[in-house]
């Protein structure tokens, strides 16, 4: 069984890469070399991944949702749910609904 032949997960990978990004970091041209053709040689990374992923910062996640603040509140995403359930299957008891509230 050779190095080609055994899996590396990702988060074995995170962990090799935490324990040996403080000595890529320090090393000169021809030291990151040789850390980087040992990586590639176990991880299977191509080697472009590899330096991206030794130079990288720790990332420190935050507990904030990412992404486009709320609009609206609670009660109107509701409502709005309700009229997509009503509107999304017409069945006898919906239309009898729609009629009423078009009078």
């Amino acid at each position: 069984m050779g190095i080609k032949d055994v899996r590396v997960t990702r988060q074995s990978i995170r962990e090799y890469a935490r324990a040996i990004r403080d000595r890529y970091r320090q090393s000169n041209k021809e030291g990151k070399t040789k850390i980087l053709d040992e990586f590639t040689k176990i991880t299977g990374l191509h080697r472009k991944a590899a330096i991206r992923l030794l130079n990288q910062e720790l990332l420190i996640r935050s507990r904030e949702k990412l992404g486009r603040p709320r609009k609206y509140g609670n009660e109107a995403v509701e409502a709005a749910r309700k009229l997509w359930i009503v509107g999304s299957s017409p069945t006898i008891d919906n239309e009898k609904i729609i009629a009423s509230s078009k009078a």
